[in-house]
């Protein structure tokens, strides 16, 4: 691995820790030399949940990427539908977001910068405090 494989991973260790410390939800997930990680939504395939962080953000994502572009705005508008009750649910106001084929739907923070080790609690906190609910409150409105 490079290391800005190890750097990710270290990161990613620390995020699920603290996550694992407040949920199990956070167990699902994998510490991996990228700048993701993933959990899948656990009830159709390729429609998976994303943590995705850079220089400057950290955002949390459900990203619709199935075989079919049909199938994917299918998906994403039940959800769309659903997008006063979810973000009701999440209490915050989400990013929506409907691709060529692909669709997603977001949560972004830009506190801290993941290069920097001094701060990375300024990106973990955040995220698992919100992650969660993120997870909850699109997962009680899908047909996933």
């Amino acid at each position: 691995m490079t290391n800005k494989q190890h750097e990710y991973q270290a990161f990613w260790t620390a995020l699920i820790e603290a996550g694992v410390a407040s949920s199990v939800l956070w167990q699902r997930f994998e510490p991996k030399g990228f700048d993701w990680i993933r959990i899948p939504s656990g009830k159709k395939s390729a429609v998976d949940y994303y943590i995705v962080v850079n220089q400057k953000s950290i955002r949390m994502e459900l990203f619709i990427n199935t075989n079919s572009r049909e199938t994917n705005y299918e998906i994403y508008d039940h959800l769309f539908a659903q997008r006063s009750a979810i973000e009701s649910a999440f209490r915050q106001p989400l990013e929506w977001k409907q691709f060529d084929k692909v669709c997603k739907v977001m949560f972004q923070s830009r506190q801290g910068c993941y290069q920097e080790r001094p701060d990375w609690q300024q990106l973990i906190e955040p995220t698992v405090q919100h992650f969660e609910p993120f997870w909850n409150a699109i997962q009680a409105q899908t047909m996933l």
